[in-house]
């Protein structure tokens, strides 16, 4: 059994290393991405500026082009989906991390277990000792026993 255990969990931790290398390259290309598009919408956004001011400024004759929009949204349905991968790892990640805090309860809850059974057996061998400790004082202090002679009335003089 335990050499099952131990390739499934070397096959486990390959399988986590490719999944990290994915999602890392992912992550990077995603990144590349969002800037290239934020770059185009700040160049887009000035060219509209430049356009519709240059138009109410009569520099072009009326209908050449249309009017601009200065907040320009390049983003794609692509984008839009990556968007939706996010909020899906983010849901995924907190499966992770809720699993991830059972498992560590189940752990603290053993390791519980554990350290009240060592306590209980401190407790009782301390109270053994203690009530050892209590008789064998009880045994010195206790006087003699008595006898019914011992109990007869002195005699006056």
């Amino acid at each position: 059994m335990p050499f099952v255990y131990n390739d499934l969990s070397e096959k486990w931790k390959a399988s986590s290393r490719i999944l990290s290398s994915a999602s890392r390259i992912l992550d990077l290309t995603r990144s590349l991405f969002y800037s290239a598009i934020n770059g185009l919408e700040v160049i887009g956004r000035w060219v509209a500026l430049i356009g519709n001011g240059m138009q109410r400024e009569g520099l072009f004759s009326d209908g050449l082009f249309p009017w601009a929009n200065e907040n320009p949204n390049f983003k794609n349905p692509f984008f839009n989906y990556v968007e939706k991968l996010d909020n899906l790892e983010d849901a995924t990640s907190s499966v992770n991390e809720i699993a991830s805090e059972v498992v560590e309860g189940r752990e603290l809850i053993a390791e519980l277990r554990k350290e009240k059974e060592t306590a209980t057996k401190e407790l009782e061998k301390g109270a053994k000792e203690l009530l050892d400790f209590e008789t064998e004082e009880n045994r010195k202090s206790q006087s003699a026993k008595t006898q019914d002679a011992d109990l007869l009335e002195a005699e006056e003089d």
